[in-house]
């Protein structure tokens, strides 16, 4: 079976109805378990546990970025109130945007894990540890914790 790209498939995902790759084991769209994978690869509810929890990450990180680059527009660009320094108000930016690159990095490797790549989790672990420090908290907690669920929980 082939996909309308012309990759090879496993079919259709039964929760969302997105195309599947051939040797995906869960849908990259939903995270929802496939019906076809390679035999003995079987994934725990802590994976997909940890697979959830990092998606969640992402989105925080993504909102939050927004968010803060809003306020920071608003009380730098606001007339007639006094705005931050204009060196606290670059330093900030770039935490912000950051955070912004960051969440777009560990989107990707949700892409590669949720495919199967095992080795794609150790990277997570680090990015959610990198993002816990540098640019969010609460989404490098979420990233990390979920990258180290799925970690303890990969399929053999």
């Amino acid at each position: 079976m082939t996909a309308p790209d012309g990759q090879p498939s496993a079919g259709y995902c039964a929760n969302c109805g997105s195309p599947l790759p051939a040797d995906a084991l869960y849908c990259p769209r939903c995270g929802a378990k496939t019906p076809v994978g390679p035999p003995g690869r079987e994934a725990t509810d802590n994976f997909k546990l940890g697979l959830l929890l990092i998606k969640i990450g992402i989105i925080v990180s993504i909102v939050m970025s927004a968010l803060f680059m809003a306020g920071i527009s608003w009380f730098y660009f606001l007339p007639g109130l006094p705005g931050p320094a204009g060196g606290v108000v670059t330093v900030f930016s770039s935490f912000v945007i950051l955070g912004f690159v960051f969440a777009v990095i560990a989107a990707l490797f949700y892409r590669d894990i949720a495919n199967g790549n095992d080795g794609r989790i150790i990277h997570t672990v680090i990015l959610g540890v990198l993002m816990f420090f540098l640019a969010s908290n609460i989404a490098g907690a979420l990233v990390g914790i979920g990258a180290y669920l799925c970690h303890v929980n990969r399929r053999r």
